[in-house]
């Protein structure tokens, strides 16, 4: 078997196991597992396909055709440039979240020593994201209350070397640790499905942890929470920065204007969907 013919049939068994995705999967199944990217699958896909790799594939596409979301496969998955450990009990950094980070990193990066706090933080994408690429010392606390994700907060704060701050609690009991106007920032991507919606999510998606999945009846629950009890944290002037579901919008930025926040700013994602909302505290 050769390395094009193995593709082929992983491509062919993922795609009747009912993958939508079944071709980026396979390509990112050779490209993490083997080392063997498109351009390599081009110039040198009649290679033979090594017998080690024969029980290592079909093994990793057993798991895949049980709907058992790739990342947690992998165990890592790439973010921003960064590769994150992931696995059961913890959200999967998504792309729409980079315009969380790049949006933050633009109002930030022209403070002193900014200081920053992101709430349920699961894998601590968007926390040591922002550190990486900020260039003027922040202090940047991560908090998280599900034991589970806590665990992949903290290893992937060890494996990038970073001085992220971790809080394993949860965050309607931790604000009462941070004096008022303490931070610069806050950052969150909380729950915000509504709950009648999480029965008809994906397979895949219902394999991840339903507590950052879930954002009570309205899906709005976590931003009402935060908004009311974190606001007098954050600094006159200061930034309040939410990911957001569809449709979801207008209802954020009337619970931000409810809590004192102004100047509100909506950041589309990729496929023009209103993805980020921020505001500035006023009072």
């Amino acid at each position: 078997m050769t390395f094009r013919e193995a593709y082929i049939t992983a491509c062919d068994l993922l795609k009747s196991a009912g993958i939508d995705d079944f071709k980026s999967d396979t390509d990112y199944i050779f490209e993490k597992c083997f080392g063997f990217d498109r351009k390599e699958m081009i110039f040198n896909g009649s290679r033979e396909f090594p017998d080690e790799f024969k029980s290592k594939l079909f093994k990793v596409l057993d798991e895949r055709k049980k709907k058992i979301p790739l990342q947690y496969i992998l165990g890592t998955w790439t973010f921003m440039g960064m590769e994150f450990k992931v696995g059961e009990g913890v959200l999967i950094p998504r792309d729409d979240t980079t315009v969380l980070v790049q949006e933050s990193l633009n109002k930030l990066k022209n403070l002193n020593c900014p200081k920053i706090v992101d709430l349920c933080s699961g894998s601590g994408c968007i926390p040591i994201a922002i550190e990486k690429y900020l260039k003027n010392s922040p202090e940047i606390y991560a908090i998280e209350k599900s034991r589970a994700a806590y665990r992949y907060l903290t290893g992937n704060v060890s494996i990038h070397n970073s001085k992220v701050k971790c809080i394993n609690e949860d965050i309607f009991v931790s604000y009462q640790s941070f004096e008022d106007e303490y931070f610069d920032a806050l950052i969150s991507n909380p729950p915000y499905i509504k709950s009648e919606d999480m029965k008809s999510l994906q397979d895949e998606v219902k394999n991840e942890p339903q507590m950052a999945l879930d954002g009570g009846e309205d899906g709005l629950y976590f931003y009402k929470k935060i908004s009311s009890l974190w606001s007098s944290k954050i600094k006159k002037g200061g930034v309040i920065a939410f990911e957001i579901g569809q449709g979801q919008s207008l209802e954020v930025c009337e619970i931000l204007k409810s809590n004192g926040f102004i100047l509100l700013n909506v950041f589309k994602d990729i496929n023009g969907i209103d993805r980020v909302i921020m505001g500035i505290r006023q009072n």
